[in-house]
């Protein structure tokens, strides 16, 4: 997440902004996104930049040295997570960010975590299945994103 002069509290707030509304959702929900398909198509483009500028700040300058973002687990470990998960309803690939990966390995490890989002994590494994052998989807450096209707 982008740092905001020190406040968390902004920076996850800028975050979830970056990851749901820049970047997901216009690829999920066709009401938050824009009815001209190019406008669309650009808004996730700017979208990804967005995303991977705030997934190089959680990887470089928070997990780089230590495990968890405040260097012990807090539940800003927990809440960054939730918004960083997004993700994964459009197939988001964190290999360039090893440091992410594996903090997101440890948080979901946390008590209750997988009963919290059990509906996410079978709602994303529906869409890998779905998906898997689609050319519905395509990749686009690190991203995965959907063709929109006029690009098929």
């Amino acid at each position: 997440m982008r740092r905001s002069g020190g406040d968390p509290a902004a920076a996850a707030t800028a975050g979830y902004w970056d990851i749901g509304f820049s970047y997901v959702y216009p690829q999920i929900y066709s009401e938050l996104g824009s009815p001209d398909q190019d406008e669309n198509n650009c808004l996730i483009e700017s979208g990804i930049g967005k995303v991977c500028k705030d997934l190089d700040v959680l990887e470089k300058e928070y997990l780089a040295k230590q495990q968890w973002l405040l260097g012990e687990r807090t539940l800003a470990d927990t809440a960054v997570a939730c918004i960083v998960v997004i993700l994964e309803l459009v197939l988001f690939d964190f290999k360039m960010w090893p440091h992410v990966t594996d903090w997101l390995t440890r948080v979901r490890q946390q008590p209750h975590w997988a009963d919290i989002h059990k509906f996410h994590d079978e709602v994303v494994e529906k869409i890998r299945a779905e998906h898997t052998s689609s050319s519905e989807l395509i990749l686009n450096g690190n991203c995965c994103y959907r063709l929109t209707s006029n690009q098929q």
